[in-house]
């Protein structure tokens, strides 16, 4: 499951198309971005007519269509959910959420590319509509991916990318567990 959730099992073939080569450079850019931002391996043509294109690429398709069906296949329904941020609405993978801090009624979604989006929101009704088994609720504030807990340790949460979040020692107990479980279990 690791590998299918990173894309691995994916790999797309793009060919952006146009006589202006600055148009392509920055088409390719655009597209390696978004794929990247969607966990997917591509391979990126570049080419100046549609007849090149046809040499590398058997089809050419709508590439956001073709990528939100890849990922709806390999995902279940309930592990992407769409979030009325305040940047935007946007659609996730869970996996993509590192954890959802809570201050006074906002939300602030940490998100495994760095990026922190935020919505007017309670985390009790998110934590809900996120059920799953990779959440973990370690703080009144913070619901954590534990994708992403590299220890716990003296009621600190060590998270991979350097981020320490605080247990309460009511709770230390019950989280290490339930970490120690995942573990076990993934």
């Amino acid at each position: 499951m690791q590998e299918a959730v990173r894309g691995a099992s994916v790999m797309f073939r793009i060919a952006v198309c146009d006589e202006d080569t600055m148009v392509r450079k920055k088409m390719k850019q655009l597209a390696a971005a978004y794929m990247e931002s969607r966990e997917c391996k591509a391979e990126i043509y570049e080419a100046v007519s549609e007849q090149e294109v046809h040499a590398k690429v058997h089809a050419i398709l709508d590439l956001r269509q073709l990528v939100e069906n890849k990922l709806q296949q390999q995902f279940n329904s309930k592990d992407i959910l769409t979030f009325p941020f305040r940047e935007g609405e946007r659609r996730l993978t869970l996996h993509q959420i590192v954890y959802v801090e809570s201050k006074l009624h906002r939300l602030y979604f940490h998100l495994e590319d760095g990026q922190i989006r935020t919505m007017y929101g309670i985390l009790n009704e998110w934590e809900e509509k996120m059920c799953n088994d990779d959440f973990l609720r370690i703080h009144q504030s913070y619901l954590v991916n534990m994708r992403y807990i590299r220890e716990i340790s003296g009621c600190v949460v060590f998270l991979e990318k350097g981020t320490e979040l605080t247990v309460p020692r009511t709770r230390y107990r019950q989280v290490r567990e339930r970490f120690m479980a995942y573990q076990r279990g993934v």
